[in-house]
C-alpha cells in the first residue's frame, strides 16, 4: 500500500501543495461557483469510514465550508451511498455544510449526481474531465516547454488534470510525462505546487504500487527534497516555540528547557521518517538520553539529507560527552 511508503509528512505537505494548486481551478477551469480554497482540512482527521484505504481530499473554503473532493476512475452505483457516509460523518465532527465534487476521468462520460432516499436528498456536482482530448493537450504544452515558453495558469491547470483527460497512453505514464513537464516550469512555486497537485492525484487515483513506484522516482530525483526540509523546519521551530511557551508558563528553568530538548528530539525523528529511515528502538532510546541543545541541532540537520541511519550514529557516536 502507498500508505505504508509515503510518510504522513510527505502527504501534508503533498496536500498542501494540491490545495494552492486547485484554489484558482475551481470557477475558471472547473466550472464550479464556489469560493477559493484557503487550504487542506488536515487527512487524519478524515479516515471516518474503516473500509476506505486512502483518505479523502477535503479542502476548508473561504467562507468556513468544506470541499470534499473525489476523483474517480470508475463509476459504481454504490459511489454515491458511500460519499453520502462520508459527509455525514465528516457533518457530525465538524458541523459545517458540505460541498461534494466528484472529477470524473476518461472512463466515466454520464453518472448520476443524486441520491434520493425519500426525506433525504443527497446531491453532489460531477465534473467529467474525460471528454478534453489529453493527447492534444500534452502536445500543446509539450511545444510550450520546449520552446521556453512560460505556461499560464489555464495551462498549469490543463498540466495537473492532464492524467483525467482521454489518452491513449496508460495513466501513469501520464502522470510521469506530466511530472516531466512540471520540472521545466521557470518559477520555484508554481513547479512545487504543480508536482504536489499531480502526485495527490496520483495518490487517489493509482494503485498502491505505482504510486509507490512514482513516489520512489520523486525522491530519487529530490523534486521535493527543499520543500520537505522547509516545513520540517517550520514544524521544528514551531515545537521549539511550544516548548519555549510551555516552560515559561510553568515559570521554571527545567520546564523550559525539558521542551526545548523534546522538541528538538521531535523534529529529529520526522527528519528521519521524511527521508524514509525507520529509526530503531536502539537509536529512539539514544536520542532520548541526549540533552545537549547543540547536539540535537546538529543531528537535525544530518537527518534531513540523511541515507542511512548510520550517518546519524555516527555524529552521535563521535561527540564525546553528547549523551550526558
Amino acid at each position: 500500500m502507498a500508505d505504508a511508503y509515503v510518510t504522513q509528512h510527505a502527504l501534508d505537505v503533498i496536500f498542501k501543495l494540491e490545495a494552492e494548486s486547485l484554489s484558482a481551478a475551481l470557477s475558471g477551469y472547473l466550472g464550479l461557483t464556489l469560493p477559493p480554497i484557503v487550504r487542506h482540512y488536515s487527512g487524519e482527521l478524515l479516515r471516518l469510514d474503516v473500509r476506505m484505504e486512502r483518505l479523502d481530499t477535503v479542502f476548508e473554503l473561504a467562507d468556513s465550508r468544506l470541499l470534499h473532493l473525489e476523483y474517480q476512475s470508475t463509476y459504481d452505483r454504490e459511489d454515491l451511498l458511500r460519499f453520502l457516509r462520508y459527509d455525514v460523518g465528516l457533518y457530525q465532527k465538524e458541523r459545517r455544510q458540505i460541498e461534494t465534487v466528484v472529477i470524473y476521468g476518461p472512463n466515466v462520460t454520464a453518472a448520476p449526481s443524486e441520491l434520493s432516499l425519500g426525506s433525504v436528498h443527497y446531491r453532489v456536482t460531477n465534473v467529467h474531465l474525460g471528454t478534453r482530448d489529453g493527447e492534444e493537450t500534452y502536445r500543446r504544452l509539450q511545444a510550450h516547454v520546449a520552446q521556453r515558453q512560460p505556461l499560464g495558469e489555464r495551462e498549469q491547470l490543463d498540466l495537473v488534470f492532464l492524467p483525467l483527460m482521454a489518452n491513449q497512453r496508460p495513466t501513469e505514464e501520464v502522470i510521469r510525462s506530466a511530472l516531466d513537464l512540471a520540472q521545466h516550469l521557470p518559477q520555484e512555486r508554481e513547479r512545487l505546487r504543480t508536482i504536489g497537485a499531480l502526485l495527490a492525484l496520483a495518490y487517489h487515483y493509482l494503485r498502491g504500487e505505482a504510486f509507490d513506484r512514482l513516489m520512489e522516482d520523486v525522491m530519487a530525483k529530490n523534486l521535493l527534497e527543499n520543500v520537505l526540509a522547509r516545513s520540517l523546519q517550520e514544524g521544528f521551530d514551531r515545537g521549539f516555540a511550544q516548548g519555549r511557551e510551555q516552560g515559561l508558563a510553568q515559570g521554571l528553568e527545567q520546564g523550559l528547557e525539558q521542551g526545548l530538548v523534546q522538541a528538538r528530539r521531535e523534529g529529529i525523528l520526522k527528519a528521519l521518517a521524511s527521508r524514509r529511515l525507520d529509526p530503531t528502538p536502539a537509536l529512539v532510546e539514544r536520542l532520548a538520553e541526549v540533552e545537549d541543545p547543540a547536539l540535537l541541532d546538529v543531528l537535525f540537520d544530518v537527518a534531513l539529507r540523511a541515507t542511512t541511519l548510520a550517518e546519524v550514529e555516527r555524529v552521535m557516536d563521535g561527540t564525546a560527552g553528547g549523551t550526558q
